[in-house]
């Protein structure tokens, strides 16, 4: 299943951009991630 059939307004017939939006939403998930990791880091440093 991919991330992008939460949105409702998207052409799934076209799998190029099926896979282009699932990479989009998996490296902002990433990000999103990362960047929380480090701000309870940095947190948990005196």
């Amino acid at each position: 299943m991919h991330m992008i059939d939460e949105l409702v307004d998207i052409d799934k017939s076209n799998p190029n951009l099926m896979k282009a939006m699932d990479n989009m939403f998996k490296s902002h998930f990433w990000e999103l991630k990362f960047n929380n990791q480090l701000a309870a880091k940095l947190q948990r440093e005196p």
